[in-house]
């Protein structure tokens, strides 16, 4: 049990209010999204599990410069 205080900072922490989160990074976007879809998937027959969602929270590029 959390209290509210910690539930707030766990939050503030994570960016997810969720209990469980699942975070997957790369930089090929068609990738991720086919291995969100996948982690639902496994996840989706488990039981007990209520509000799965998959959430893309940017669709921007980003830039990396590297100098040698």
């Amino acid at each position: 049990m959390q209290t509210y205080l910690k539930e707030r900072i766990r939050e503030v922490l994570t960016g997810a209010s969720d209990t469980i989160v699942v975070r997957i990074y790369g930089p090929e976007l068609k990738v991720l999204i086919a291995k969100a879809d996948e982690v639902r998937d496994a996840l989706e027959g488990i039981e007990g599990i209520a509000d799965l969602k998959k959430e893309l929270h940017t669709i921007s590029p980003r830039w990396i410069s590297r100098s040698t």
